[in-house]
């Protein structure tokens, strides 16, 4: 299930699929697209994407981005914009050979107007066809640069992360008793079945079992509540999504896939695909890897929403209504943040907040805060949420508009600012509260168990963990 915040009181969402008009000439490939899928070709800011910083910008992010693609951008821009006033202009002069046509005094005045209208015709077509290529080529080029980093986020590899901020208690000491793989060897306190995974799904999959099952599903109660309580809207995602919404999510390859031959009619390898779908290229469906695709895919204003996408996640999602001011969007940002702490610190979690670099922040991100959390089993952080601000990238490749009532309703609408969250990603946070929980004894058995009080009214197991007793605290 995912949490999606409704508009505020005196807010419209203005969901739009055509592009209105700019201040400066745009391409609009959204008259006369031929993409498959129910939605029409994004709507780019060219403009933005030729400016000088662009380059250094892709090149911080480790993006897949060659210098050809902005001289291409560029040139075709150009050319573009010197069609379409020629096309404009030809358009006129159309209209006036059929007034005269129609004035012609004499039949040899007329089929010299007839003759010329038929060459500005063929004309008009030509421009046309060469309008299609150009902004099919701008938008071949387009949608592979990156969002623009914040110029806060640090630049770089996972290494370069800025710890921001750290809640909690001190971490306990390091202990490989207390490994997620070792606990799960004690016979009264097995909560995962790996050799079911592996035979079922194949290797990287298990099974949850008993109270590990059980603990899942408190914790997707309580972040379900927790959601709620701040003003969100639940609601379930589909798990399969079309590839072209996932595509415009920002989900496809990095590492220069879209390149090789036949690329562009495979799946995206970090995403799975539904192999005997009978529909192809943009057609196609994949598997959600986040609640965040098929959420942003409902051009809906603001949700929360919870997903099994290989493991359970809680996550919130959020549209701002102003694609230009991004005092309102750091703020979300921040409140999103917010309520991420208020949850860990809540179940009692010792976890850190990292700012991440410019090479973690992938295609569609402007900015990106992972939640790490102290798994003593390891004696390492470990990875158990993010949030993430995409200002009007999604948005601009899925037509969403948004404007407040109470702003000037005159102008083109803004593209929203699409922001999102995990709430509760099971599989991690149920290691860290295992590894952090378990209490052993002098002998060096394992006592008990301590869980956090906040998910207590959400357990349905009484007081044990298997056949280890749980301590609420």
């Amino acid at each position: 299930m995912i949490f999606s915040r409704p508009p505020a009181t005196g807010c419209r969402a203005c969901l739009q699929r055509l592009s209105t008009s700019c201040t400066r000439l745009q391409p609009d490939i959204t008259k006369r697209s031929n993409v498959s899928g129910v939605l029409p070709a994004p709507k780019l800011d060219y403009d933005a994407l030729i400016q000088p910083d662009q380059l250094t910008n892709a090149a911080r992010r480790n993006a897949s981005v060659p210098e050809r693609s902005f001289l291409a951008i560029r040139r075709d821009l150009d050319a573009w914009r010197a069609t379409t006033r020629n096309a404009d202009s030809m358009r006129a002069q159309q209209s006036r050979t059929s007034e005269e046509v129609r004035k012609a005094s004499s039949d040899e005045e007329k089929s010299a107007a007839i003759r010329k209208a038929r060459t500005l015709r063929d004309a008009i077509q030509a421009h046309d066809r060469e309008l299609s290529r150009l902004e099919h080529s701008l938008l071949s080029h387009g949608l592979r640069v990156p969002n623009v980093s914040h110029p806060d986020s640090p630049i770089g590899p996972e290494s370069h992360a800025k710890t921001v901020s750290t809640h909690g208690s001190p971490p306990i000491p390091a202990d490989p008793r207390r490994d997620h793989n070792e606990l799960n060897e004690i016979p009264g306190l097995r909560f995962f079945d790996r050799d079911a995974g592996v035979i079922s799904s194949g290797s990287g999959f298990a099974y949850l079992t008993g109270g590990g099952a059980l603990l899942e599903n408190a914790l997707v109660g309580y972040a379900m509540e927790v959601a709620t309580r701040k003003g969100f809207e639940p609601i379930v995602t589909p798990d399969i999504v079309r590839r072209d919404v996932a595509d415009r999510c920002g989900f496809v390859p990095r590492e220069g896939d879209q390149q090789s031959e036949g690329a562009a009619d495979r799946v995206p390898e970090q995403i799975y695909g539904v192999h005997g779908h009978h529909e192809s290229g943009d057609g196609a469906l994949v598997l959600a890897g986040t609640a965040e695709i098929p959420l942003a895919g409902a051009l809906q204003s603001s949700r929360a929403s919870s997903s099994y996408c290989g493991g359970h996640n809680v996550q919130s999602h959020s549209d701002q209504p102003s694609s230009t001011d991004m005092k309102a969007s750091d703020q979300e940002l921040d409140n999103l943040l917010k309520l991420q702490i208020e949850l860990y610190e809540s179940l009692g979690l010792t976890f850190r907040v990292l700012d991440m670099p410019t090479e973690e922040l992938g295609a569609s991100a402007h900015r990106k805060y992972d939640i790490e959390a102290w798994m003593p089993g390891r004696g390492a952080w470990g990875e158990i949420s993010s949030v993430s601000n995409c200002t009007d990238f999604q948005a601009r490749r899925l037509h969403i508009r948004h404007r407040h009532l109470s702003e000037d309703s005159t102008g083109p609408l803004p593209y929203a600012h699409t922001l999102n969250g995990t709430a509760a990603a099971t599989p991690r946070l149920i290691i860290a509260l295992l590894e952090n929980g378990v209490r052993f004894g002098e002998s060096g058995v394992v006592e008990a168990l301590v869980l956090p009080q906040v998910l207590r009214r959400h357990w349905v197991g009484g007081d044990h963990f298997g056949r280890v007793n749980i301590e609420w605290s």
